[in-house]
């Protein structure tokens, strides 16, 4: 949902269906007007694991829903288009202990030497020893 401000408040001024992979929508990045991050989260009680990933997302050609009560049928409805940017397990083996956590934050960080974008995950240990903080850098070479 996206909000405009009115009269000192903000109201929903249009709506998008966003289509879930890895379990929910943790955290959004904001790029353009019509372009953000995504990162999606999910857990397996089954095998103990995390699951997340980094969608680019973009909602210029999906349908404003603001307004519809009930929605029965996604016919005539654009969604919000999404493509996988990174994949965590494929960078797990490369961590100490090599365990995911709930990441919940995402954010840009420095700029590097060579000019690129850096891109920083966060999660938390939820004041539990079987978790742990987490700080995930990584370079965005365009």
């Amino acid at each position: 949902m996206l909000y405009q401000k009115k009269e000192g408040d903000f109201i929903p001024a249009r709506e998008y269906l966003y289509p879930l992979d890895a379990g929910g929508l943790v955290d959004i990045l904001y790029q353009t007007p019509t372009k953000f991050l995504a990162v999606e989260r999910g857990y397996n009680v089954v095998t103990g694991k995390n699951k997340i990933h980094v969608y680019e997302s973009d909602l210029a050609l999906a349908t404003d829903v603001l307004g519809r009560s009930k929605i029965v049928s996604l016919e005539g409805i654009e969604m919000i288009k999404k493509s996988l940017l990174l994949d965590l397990k494929d960078v797990v083996a490369q961590m100490n202990p090599p365990k995911l956590d709930n990441i919940e934050g995402i954010t840009l960080g420095p700029k590097l030497a060579n000019g690129h974008d850096t891109l920083i995950l966060v999660s938390d240990n939820n004041f539990n020893e079987n978790q742990r903080t987490l700080f995930l850098f990584f370079e965005i070479v365009p």
